[in-house]
């Protein structure tokens, strides 16, 4: 299981506080969703990867690790933004 290090979780802390006038939860709650979120990926990454590798392979085409980041990263993104807050 990998562990959001003290300083990310402040990190996202701050950037979270920034987007919502009250903020209404403390550093024990988003710090548990955080890391419930971080467990999830973790525990996931290998089987996302496997399937990305598996839709493309049949096109003949296969993206590298870095590459497989930045598209799941990149759908994150789309995703939030246009369901966030």
């Amino acid at each position: 299981m990998a562990v959001l290090s003290p300083q990310e979780l402040v990190e996202i802390r701050k950037k979270a506080a920034a987007r919502v006038n009250m903020v209404p939860w403390n550093k024990f709650h988003i710090n548990a969703a955080l890391q419930t979120i971080e467990d999830w990926f973790s525990a996931h990454k290998a089987d996302l990867a496997a399937d990305i590798e598996a839709a493309t392979s049949v096109l003949g085409y296969s993206f590298t690790g870095p590459q497989k980041k930045f598209l799941v990263a990149m759908w994150l993104f789309q995703k939030a933004g246009k369901e966030i807050l």
